[in-house]
């Protein structure tokens, strides 16, 4: 289990709209991620937390899992930070 907590994104400098975007989606301070669930990343995206991945992943919060078999088409991807993400030929 990978638990995030907000004391530990402010240890890793998380800026306050992070913060308070982290604190919509989880208003206790806390989230419970299953390791290796990349169910959890695919939320990220799609309920607007996704401009925030890259910053967990490149602080070492969160581990980075394959999302190679998810439909993006109607995530949340304004502001996302996606640089290295290996694209594919869109499929209609």
């Amino acid at each position: 289990m990978t638990t995030i907590t907000v004391e530990q994104l402010r240890q890793h400098n998380a800026c306050e709209e992070g913060i308070d975007d982290f604190l919509q989606i989880w208003p206790g301070g806390v989230a419970e991620i299953e390791q290796n669930h990349s169910g959890y990343q695919a939320g990220f995206l799609m309920f607007g937390f996704g401009k925030w991945l890259g910053w967990l992943w490149a602080a070492g919060v969160l581990p980075q899992w394959s999302m190679e078999k998810y439909n993006l088409n109607r995530a949340d991807l304004r502001g996302a930070d996606l640089r290295g993400a290996i694209g594919y030929e869109r499929v209609s």
